[in-house]
């Protein structure tokens, strides 16, 4: 294993315990890349701050002309007894520096909590992007699920005919295969796939809550996620939310009811000036709710 990878794994285990050996595994052997992996270290050489790059592009619904390259920030941390020396500060400035060169047009993350949220918004300049919003389920009809074709040798490529363009970023092979792996690590979650040969033809990625389901992820050909679906609530019978990238047809009023509930999701920080932050604010993640 490369020394960067290596320490960022060591570091990481102290930052995250949570994380098992079997995971830990998987990213740094699939996920993690060595030219991607950000580390500041102390004057003994001992790693003690993190973050971790993970490579993806998209087109904006909005007219622009190429991908815009985004850099997805996995694994931010910093070791617990060098926190308050303002390392991570340090360590993103590099990022932003080598992210430019590198020709990333925006860095893009999820906080887990608005507490984070608050922490990159105000020391890092980060900006909401992707917002949630709540949709009755009578709408549902009026909806049309995006269409991605994965397979095992390739990157995912998204199939849609939203204006030509669809706004969901491109995943790759082992970057979606990373997402299934967070949600095997929950106790409570269902994954559920169909497959055909080494293609997939859909994935769904639930939690099951008291009272209900929440599908976090449902991606796939119209017929195989309805399946998947019936699947599921074959489980056990209780209402369901799918919290899902959609291609939506509603019209723009209807997006501004008082009653669909907005929330932002992600977070963006653009390096090139030339995208514009409308590009970033239109990708969109809708609750359905029954």
């Amino acid at each position: 294993m490369n020394s960067s990878i290596q320490a960022a794994r060591t570091l990481w285990s102290i930052c995250f315990p949570d994380d098992d050996a079997d995971f830990l595994d998987f990213y740094f052997s699939k996920v993690a890349r060595a030219e991607d992996t950000y580390l500041e270290y102390n004057q003994d050489g001992l790693a003690v701050a993190h973050i971790g790059i993970i490579r993806s592009e998209y087109f904006p619904r909005i007219k622009q002309p190429k991908r815009i390259k985004l850099a997805y920030i996995s694994g931010a941390c910093v070791h617990p007894d060098y926190r308050g020396q303002g390392l991570m500060h340090k360590l993103m400035q590099s990022v932003e520096e080598e992210e430019r060169k590198r020709g990333t047009d925006a860095l893009i993350l999820i906080p887990a909590n608005e507490k984070l949220r608050a922490y990159y918004g105000e020391n890092f300049g980060f900006a909401d992007a992707g917002f949630r919003y709540q949709i009755p389920a009578s709408e549902l009809e009026n909806l049309q699920l995006e269409m991605l074709w994965m397979s095992a040798n390739q990157d995912y490529e998204l199939l849609c005919e939203y204006g030509g363009v669809y706004p969901t970023p491109s995943y790759s092979s082992e970057h979606a295969e990373l997402i299934v792996q967070e949600y095997r690590r929950i106790a409570s979650c269902q994954v559920l796939t169909e497959q055909r040969g080494e293609a997939f033809d859909a994935i769904l990625l639930a939690r099951e809550e008291a009272e209900q389901w929440i599908i976090d992820r449902l991606t796939g050909y119209e017929d195989a996620t309805a399946r998947l679906v019936r699947q599921l609530r074959k489980l056990k019978d209780k209402p369901i939310i799918i919290s899902n990238l959609v291609r939506a047809n509603l019209r723009e009023e209807a997006l501004l009811c008082p009653r669909l509930k907005r929330e932002p999701w992600g977070m963006y920080k653009c390096l090139n000036t030339e995208i514009k932050p409308e590009y970033m604010q239109e990708l969109l993640v809708c609750h359905f709710f029954e």
